[in-house]
């Protein structure tokens, strides 16, 4: 029987990352590669202008046509609290990360790498983001626009959705 596994990565008092497990018995491996997780996926909701022809997905969306270029940083040298939890159990256990004794980089210029990495994380988040509201926006105004149509609705009606459209558009660039 599998059971639900999470392993946490932890720097009190914020969760860096959470991998999943197998839930299989036996002996299981999973990897962290010392990211933390990766920003806010961008799910294109509506079709864009001239790709009438593209289909949306089962959940009516469809993969962005950009990539942000950047996924996750990795974590500084430090100590990180690792929870292991099966089911309604859990384990904890501290693990210490340390400079790569190789890298000429001073521990002050790594913090300011990883402060400045920090930053740009959450500025590509919030902008993932705010791309999805738009998308998730505009599919429902052309979801109202096709209602609209189908009770043959004043055509002032289908101008101003089509305005505010419009609008969303533009704000989205």
């Amino acid at each position: 029987e599998k059971e639900n596994v999470k392993i946490h990565i932890l720097q009190s008092p914020d969760t860096l990352n959470t991998l999943s497990g197998t839930g299989k018995k036996g002996f299981n491996r999973v990897w962290w590669d010392f990211d933390v997780k990766s920003v806010t996926e961008i799910k294109m909701r509506t079709k864009p202008n001239g790709g009438e022809w593209m289909t949306l997905g089962r959940d009516r969306s469809r993969p962005s046509p950009f990539t942000l270029g950047y996924q996750a940083h990795r974590v500084m040298p430090g100590t990180y609290s690792v929870v292991l939890e099966v089911g309604d159990e859990s384990l904890s256990e501290t693990i210490n990360i340390i400079k790569d004794p190789n890298s000429p980089s001073s521990i002050e210029d790594i913090q300011k790498q990883h402060e400045f990495m920090v930053q740009l994380h959450a500025d590509i988040d919030q902008s993932a983001k705010m791309v999805n509201n738009l998308e998730a926006l505009r599919r429902q105004l052309y979801d109202l626009k096709e209602m609209v149509k189908l009770q043959n609705s004043d055509p002032e009606v289908l101008d101003a959705i089509s305005s505010m459209d419009s609008t969303f558009f533009r704000s989205g660039r």
